[in-house]
């Protein structure tokens, strides 16, 4: 023995061998690969749908083997709406740009026009305004389900005058879908105003379920018919 130690010693950084612990439900995740990152390494919150950073670039850092937060509460949070909604025979709507979640747009309908019976004020909800109904009416019909009908999918016509209205037929159509999948239903002749819902739930930001109702609400205001 020489009286002094052999070797060297040398100490290594320690590594965070998972994942972070997501705790913020549908809100966003992680990047698939953080797991063995080392010590100091980063983690990127990426954001869901609908959900924007509530800080710059939000990251979980390895510290100690565990992954740590380096945000002071949710990484990511519900997107607010940069444009106002499209509402049919609206005025352009003032002061509902760039508003944040939960914010409600307030409808003006132009002259001649009033909100229809189905329609709710537009509400921000996960970066874009929603709302249920065709806008703004004449008459107490929504003359906006004609148009896109009349124009684009020609599922429904107006009823001929003296001629037989089955608008019943069609609203029990269109009632029997509320609870199907408007995509599949518009596929085949049983889903009368199926493929009309869809067109308005592309135009409006409506749910699936609401196109169809103001749809269903539409043909049973008016004279409208299975084509």
């Amino acid at each position: 023995a020489t009286g002094r130690f052999q070797g060297s010693v040398a100490c290594v950084a320690t590594s965070c061998p998972s994942l972070p612990i997501w705790e913020y439900s549908t809100t966003g995740r992680v990047e698939a690969d953080c797991a063995n990152r080392s010590f100091l390494d980063k983690c990127k919150v990426i954001c869901a749908t609908g959900y924007t950073e509530a800080v710059p670039s939000p990251h979980y850092l390895c510290n100690n083997s565990a992954w740590v937060l380096q945000v002071p509460g949710p990484p990511c949070v519900e997107a607010g709406c940069p444009t106002p909604p499209l509402v049919i025979n609206a005025l352009p709507a003032t002061g509902c740009s760039n508003q944040p979640a939960g914010f409600v747009c307030e409808i003006v309908c132009k002259d001649s026009y009033s909100v229809a019976r189905s329609t709710a004020m537009p509400i921000c909800i996960k970066g874009k305004y929603e709302f249920a109904g065709l806008g703004c009416a004449t008459g107490g019909v929504p003359t906006a389900s004609v148009n896109v009908v009349a124009s684009t999918f020609r599922m429904v016509v107006p009823a001929k005058q003296g001629g037989p209205t089955n608008r019943s037929k069609a609203s029990q159509s269109m009632a029997a879908i509320l609870s199907a999948d408007p995509q599949k239903a518009a596929e085949n002749a049983a889903g009368l105003g199926a493929t009309v819902a869809l067109e308005l739930q592309a135009q409006l930001g409506s749910s699936p379920e609401e196109a169809t109702r103001s749809v269903m609400d539409a043909c049973m205001n008016s004279g409208l018919e299975p084509e």
